[in-house]
């Protein structure tokens, strides 16, 4: 049995990751040469945030995973909701989901005012790039599908600590 260096949880030999807290698992020779593992570090480092999965049922859990999946694709966080009101899987990720799009929306907005102010300055190419950072929303909509897909309730990183619902 391997053990967590970060929460103590007994892995697998042949586990890559922590069962609990994700955490990249040191090989027996200690070594990571490959970039896979080294984007996986990457990621793992970015999705570091608060894992509560221990308090849902697996049940629950497998029950509920593609409703879940619907909470990060925009305005469809509804659907978990209405189609799972009692699972506390579902709404957790909805409440993921919420967050999201509130985050989005406020961007848009400020995002849009930006935009008008550099055109009128002459600078629209710079809106272009502030576009860019809208990228970040679909990386963290990927980040929430994963977690979904992997059976996770973990937060999104930098926003997903927040709680609008009740589950």
């Amino acid at each position: 049995m391997a053990f967590c260096t970060q929460c103590g949880t007994k892995n697998d030999d042949s586990a890559k990751f922590c069962t609990s807290c994700g955490k990249q698992l040191e090989s027996i020779n200690g070594g990571n040469n490959s970039t896979t593992n080294d984007f996986s570090q990457k990621f793992n480092n970015l999705n570091n945030t608060a894992d509560t999965t221990y308090e849902y049922s697996s049940s629950d859990i497998e029950n509920n995973k593609v409703l879940a999946i619907f909470s990060y694709i925009s305005f469809l966080f509804i659907i978990p909701l209405i189609a799972a009101p009692n699972s506390k899987f579902a709404k957790f990720h909805a409440n993921q989901g919420i967050l999201l799009f509130i985050v989005e929306i406020l961007y848009g907005i400020a995002a849009g005012i930006i935009s008008v102010m550099f055109k009128v300055l002459h600078l629209g190419f710079l809106s272009a790039i502030l576009n860019l950072f809208g990228l970040v929303f679909l990386a963290l909509m990927i980040i929430g599908i994963l977690n979904v897909v992997n059976g996770k309730a973990k937060e999104l990183p930098v926003i997903g600590n927040y709680k609008i619902l009740n589950y």
